[in-house]
């Protein structure tokens, strides 16, 4: 005589072991997936540090001849009629406007 009960364990057993065993292939494949997806990431990342590296680098010489020339012109017209301004403009004031018609003129 076969107990029913245990054989309907031994069922519920089996069907268990199958949806674990599904639900580990599962994982080990959403497992695969992250670690590419991080394999990409970190490629793309250096390339991107990279980028930014040189990106940096070349630009660092016009900038640097952008504050040299800035110097240059504060130097070399400081006494000027004219005042150069934060924003890049410049501002004729005194007599110079004056002789413009204006009592300031930005150019």
């Amino acid at each position: 005589m076969v107990d029913i009960h245990a054989q309907r364990i031994i069922e519920k057993t089996m069907e268990d072991n199958r949806e674990l065993a599904f639900a580990k292939n599962l994982l080990l494949k959403n497992q695969e997936t992250l670690e590419e997806t991080i394999r990409q990431l970190n490629r793309s990342n250096h390339e991107l540090q990279q980028f930014a590296y040189i990106a940096s680098h070349d630009l660092q010489e016009p900038v640097r001849k952008v504050l040299y020339y800035t110097d240059f012109l504060l130097k070399q017209y400081n006494n000027a009629p004219w005042i150069l301004r934060a924003n890049g403009t410049f501002t004729i004031s005194g007599r110079r406007a004056k002789e413009c018609g204006t009592s300031s003129w930005i150019c």
